[in-house]
This record gives structure tokens, sequence and C-alpha cells, in this order.
């Protein structure tokens, strides 16, 4: 794992044969401006490919004094870190029980449920709480972003974004959802009968 931005950016850069840097933050050295304006979009971009364990946080949310016009009993705003949902009062969003229990507008989640416990994928630029899967994904996009930028080498960057796209993240979301473990389906909270109740989650 990477221990500090600066490193991450000299990963990109060695795999486009570019001069290391000594400070990600130095102003007066292109190449550290570029990967400084780079690094949170990318950050961000690989974040949103998948529910990374390295990422992901929980909070109750309090709901918004105003409800929803329509349709929905209550709002509640999304943090403003947050990349992605993964569950909404215990129930993973993919699954077909929950997903007509709420729907995201804008920034909000809308829903009938009384409370809102969610967990997310959280963007953070604490590069000491990434794994060393999810340092590949990004040294591997950064890196094809700054082949087109600082080295000029457009095909470079078409290959290295290849090599992003169908070699590192598929490989780094297969191991990371390898250690995840994600609760057992329930009988009791996919009961067809509480649901006729409209028995919402988090009641």
């Amino acid at each position: 794992m990477a221990d500090s931005k600066t490193q991450l950016a000299n990963l990109a850069l060695l795999r486009i044969g570019e001069t290391a840097i000594t400070d990600i933050n130095d102003t007066t050295n292109d190449a550290a401006r570029q990967c400084k304006r780079l690094l949170k979009t990318v950050i961000k971009e690989v974040g949103r490919t998948h529910k990374w364990n390295c990422l992901k946080t929980r909070s109750q949310l309090a709901a918004n004094t105003t409800a929803p016009a329509f349709g929905w009993d209550y709002s509640y705003t999304l943090p403003v870190l947050c990349l992605q949902l993964v569950t909404l009062n215990g129930y993973s969003i993919d699954e077909a029980y929950i997903q007509s229990k709420f729907e995201i507008e804008g920034r909000d989640i809308l829903t009938d449920a009384k409370e809102c416990k969610i967990t997310y994928i959280a963007y953070t630029d604490d590069v000491t709480k990434f794994d060393s899967h999810f340092d590949r994904c990004v040294v591997a996009l950064l890196s094809s972003y700054l082949a087109s930028i600082i080295a000029g080498e457009d095909s470079l960057a078409v290959t290295l974004r290849r090599e992003y796209e169908e070699v590192v993240l598929p490989r780094a979301m297969r191991i990371d959802a390898q250690e995840s473990n994600p609760r057992r389906y329930s009988l009791i909270n996919n009961s067809t009968w509480l649901e006729s109740r409209r028995i919402q989650p988090g009641d």
C-alpha cells in the first residue's frame, strides 16, 4: 500500500517513463501539478466502480425538516463525501426487496422509512486507508491520464486505459468482493407477508 499521495503519483509516473517527483504539492514541478490536479478525480472515478471495503463507512442520517412534495414520507440527505450507497437500514440496495422502498433524487434519499441507517462508499484522499488493490487501480487509471497529458503518448494512454478496465480493475474487484462478508438472506427480513403489511425497513 502507498504511504502518501506522492508515492501514488510516482508509481503512475514510473509506468509512463517519467522522472519521479519529490512532493505532489510542489507547484514548481509540472508533473507534480498535473498529478495533484488529477488525483481527486481518479480516486472518485475508481471509487464509483465498486463497493470497496477500504472506503466503506456508515452513518445514521437525520430526516430533512421538509418532506418530499409527494410520493414519499421522508427525505434524508446523503453525506457530502458519499460516492455510492451500499445498504439502507441493513438491506443491500442490490436486493429486489429494497429497490422499491427508496429512490435517490439529487443528493437525497427518498423513502417511507422512519429512520435511515446507511453504509456507503466515501471519498477520502487519505491514501493510508487504501488497500493494495485499490492502490493498483488508482495508479493504473492515473497513469493512463498522465500518458497523454505529460508524455504526449496518446497510444500509450489508450493501452493503459484498456489495461485498467480489462485487467487491473476486474481483478481488484474480484479479490475485494471475496473479502466482503454480506449478511445472508433472511426469511424474516424478506417476508412477503411483512411486505404486504407495508412494514418498511427500520420501522
